[in-house]
């Protein structure tokens, strides 16, 4: 009897064994199969975003690979967070001293944007998403052969720079959007500081800039940041002044001696040395009254199509009314913007590389 008994219940405890068995691996399966109809669900979800261009793109909900053919759009996505999400680049950030600072990882990134694409080493990257600047038609075609979607970024106002950033930040994330957000404040606290002031300036007292672009007879006029940040200074663009429209446009020595600005600012350094040595430049006010500067250059240009915009229109102040903002510390505003935008401590020397530019 007591044999029986046993053998009884060791056939329970294996019936129970094989059941307890059959319910874990039958768990363990739905578990399994949720997490790869949830990996399949993430993967396949989309979201449409509006470009720059006014284009509906559809974009994978989550970007987690970025391909960025620009300087300006690159600067953008450091800018907010998304450094890590760049795969493909342009030879000229790779080798950026700034770039390698703030991101010594873009060295490994791959840079098939040159003076010609490398398409097989764009696919290779395997980017969710192009970004590239508009004017660029037959290059955004060829990618989008390939079914990689194209974002066109572009600015040349205030407004239009943070439309942007926020474009930008919603194409590649929430934190970025967040980080963008918080950009765009930033930005705007900066130019209201400045305008509460420079606003009461009369239109006889505003000081007339020139600004120097890719040579000391090259500048930009009407629809370009430039004029956006000299107006916001309280300062009246002399080339826009005088009907000049666009970027990098060539104008005559006649025109700048005629238009005699009081300051002169060059976005590079030559361009400084080549003004002060040109007799031809001797009998104007800016030149008279050593009132030519070089404007500072960090991770981009300050006084281009540049995050650092927001930094450029305190400089600009600050140059041009050095009494009217006493309260503008440059230093300790460069120091807080890269500390809070690009994650990097500036040191002196860092600081004297942004603010005396030597290139």
């Amino acid at each position: 009897m007591c044999s029986t008994l046993k053998k009884q219940s060791f056939k329970l405890l294996n019936l129970f064994l094989i059941i307890l068995t059959l319910v874990l691996w039958s768990a363990g399966c739905t578990n399994k199969q949720s997490e790869q109809t949830q990996s399949e669900s993430t993967q396949s979800a989309k979201k449409t975003i509006t470009d720059m261009s006014g284009r509906k793109v559809t974009l994978p909900s989550q970007v987690n690979r970025i391909a960025i053919n620009g300087t300006a759009m690159t600067q953008l996505a450091v800018m907010i967070g998304g450094a890590d999400k760049i795969v493909a680049t342009l030879p000229s950030i790779k080798s950026n001293p700034w770039y390698i600072k703030i991101y010594p990882k873009i060295e490994t990134v791959s840079a098939p944007f040159d003076k010609e694409v490398n398409i097989e080493e764009l696919i290779k990257s395997k980017p969710d998403v192009v970004v590239l600047w508009s004017g660029k038609e037959a290059l955004q075609k060829k990618i989008e052969q390939l079914s990689i979607p194209v974002v066109i970024i572009s600015y040349d106002t205030p407004e239009e720079l943070k439309k942007s950033v926020t474009l930008m930040g919603n194409l590649l994330g929430e934190e970025e959007t967040k980080k963008a957000s918080e950009f765009c404040s930033y930005y705007d606290s900066n130019i209201k500081r400045i305008t509460e002031k420079t606003s009461s300036i009369s239109d006889n007292d505003k000081l007339k800039v020139y600004y120097s672009a890719d040579s000391p007879l090259s500048t930009d006029g009407n629809n370009s940041i430039v004029t956006s940040w000299i107006e916001i200074a309280g300062g009246i663009n002399t080339a826009a002044q005088n009907g000049v429209t666009g970027m990098s446009q060539t104008v005559s020595m006649e025109n700048v001696v005629q238009w005699n600005p009081d300051v002169i600012i060059v976005r590079d350094a030559p361009n400084k040395d080549a003004i002060l040595k040109d007799e031809r430049f001797k009998d104007i006010n800016a030149v008279k009254n050593n009132k030519v500067y070089i404007n500072p250059k960090g991770v981009n240009v300050w006084c281009a199509r540049s995050g650092d915009n927001a930094l450029q229109v305190l400089w600009a102040a600050k140059t041009l009314y050095p009494d009217m903002f006493t309260d503008i510390d440059m230093s300790k505003e460069v120091e807080e913007f890269y500390k809070i935008y690009y994650n990097y401590n500036v040191n002196s020397e860092d600081l004297d590389d942004i603010m005396n530019p030597k290139k």
